[in-house]
């Protein structure tokens, strides 16, 4: 298990291990290192790296170090050196990254059992794993009232209205106007429904139709690429995902689903 020794756990950014004893200008130039066994494997780090971890810094002062050395005259402390390894890490600045057996809250337990100062460790937290939102089934509903004339405008106003609605309606993108023919929506896939508070003073017209959601993840925040697809109806681009809504083909019996992807991101 001492092998370990020459491995970057246990060394600072000096070198190997063999520097240390054969080059005298090395030596001279670096802190002295320390070395510290901790269930049976060998960790080295300068003086000051151990220092900021209060349970080290008191083991290490001559007169409580004496009975708790091993065979080579090394300190020793029995609890896990896989823990350990994640604890040093932290004392050295680095940030805990995902390991296949440790967890988080296992290696700042372990931490806080070496009295590392609580504000360290919240510095040096992991961020959260960002989940992405499944896919949603909707019905997108538009609801129209007419001012006179055959002149509709859109009850909810423009900002809510997706993106193959909004480029058709008075002023194109963006535009201001509320302004929206009901032959515009029944030619984007909506079909005309029962408009609740119809009265014979301000008709008004409910055009619904089934969407689907999709949130296509950006590993690590990264831009992707989400080609265009002529279903979709929408697209948003947020910071750990690309949010795409489809219109949905109705068949006799249901809407015809999209193929499912991963819906985590790291």
């Amino acid at each position: 298990r001492l092998k370990r020794l020459g491995s970057s756990h246990f060394l600072g950014a000096g070198g190997r291990l063999g520097l240390w004893a054969t080059t005298g200008m090395v030596r001279n130039a670096v802190r002295p290192a320390i070395r510290l066994n901790v269930g049976g494997e060998l960790f080295m780090a300068a003086k000051a790296t151990w220092a900021k971890a209060g349970f080290l810094a008191t083991l290490l002062q001559e007169d409580t170090s004496k009975k708790m050395k091993d065979a080579d005259g090394n300190l020793f402390i029995d609890r896990d050196p896989e823990l350990f390894a994640e604890v040093l890490r932290l004392l050295r600045g680095y940030t805990f990254s995902r390991h296949p057996r440790l967890t988080w809250d296992e290696v700042r337990q372990e931490a806080e059992f070496y009295q590392v100062c609580p504000s360290d460790l919240d510095a040096l937290e992991p961020p959260p794993v960002i989940v992405v939102p499944p896919d949603a089934f909707a019905t997108q509903k538009v609801s129209l009232f007419c001012v006179g004339g055959d002149v509709w405008h859109v009850k909810d106003g423009r900002a809510v209205m997706t993106d193959d609605i909004d480029v058709k309606m008075l002023g194109g993108r963006g535009g201001n106007s509320t302004q929206l023919h009901p032959t515009i929506l029944a030619a984007l896939g909506f079909q005309e429904g029962v408009a609740p508070g119809d009265t014979e003073y301000i008709p008004r017209k409910l055009f619904t139709r089934p969407v689907r959601t999709v949130c296509y993840s950006k590993p690590g925040g990264d831009p992707i690429a989400v080609p265009f697809l002529p279903d979709e109806v929408d697209r948003k681009d947020c910071p750990h995902w690309v949010q795409v809504t489809y219109k949905q083909q109705l068949s006799k019996h249901r809407a015809v689903p999209l193929p499912l992807r991963s819906q985590r991101c790291f």
